[in-house]
């Protein structure tokens, strides 16, 4: 009975490589690896804080920019196979609250990110590519202008 289980779970992970794994992959990594087993390094440091009574930093700089670039890779992925796709939104006024909007726990969720591509140098707007779910898109564009109209130090 539990060879069966476990063969039925094995089953039903999507295959490496297709837009589901893809999807997991971008959005465990996003989730700060909520979903990832604690490998030795992170042990490691769980350890550390215990004996020193003190919080071990959660990831090097090394390990931090490896995940980045396997999460940009992920949504690389996804764009290419055509679940994500990027726009470019001209923004005004709070560009900050406008590009966080896309890394609350709301857009993690809903697979949206964003980057600024101009900061808005001189008083003309900042722009930012906002990357969603081709479906979705359009919704994010307007959480994004919504954002960026609100006066700078408000909460939603």
């Amino acid at each position: 009975m539990v060879a069966v289980g476990a063969l039925a779970f094995v089953l039903a992970q999507p295959k490496k490589g297709s837009v589901e794994w893809h999807k997991r992959e971008y959005r465990a990594i996003r989730l700060d690896g909520a979903e990832r087993d604690p490998d030795l390094s992170d042990r490691v440091r769980q350890i550390y804080g215990r004996v020193v009574r003190r919080t071990a930093p959660r990831l090097t700089e090394a390990e931090r920019r490896a995940l980045v670039n396997e999460m940009d890779g992920h949504e690389k992925a996804l764009v290419e196979l055509g679940f994500l796709v990027t726009r470019e939104v001209a923004v005004s006024q709070n560009s900050y609250a406008a590009l966080m909007a896309l890394h609350s726990t709301r857009a993690v969720e809903g697979y949206a990110s964003g980057r600024f591509v101009s900061d808005g140098s001189f008083r003309t707007g900042a722009v930012i590519a906002v990357t969603a779910p081709a479906n979705d898109l359009s919704r994010w564009e307007e959480i994004v202008r919504d954002a960026s109209v609100q006066p700078e130090g408000s909460e939603d």
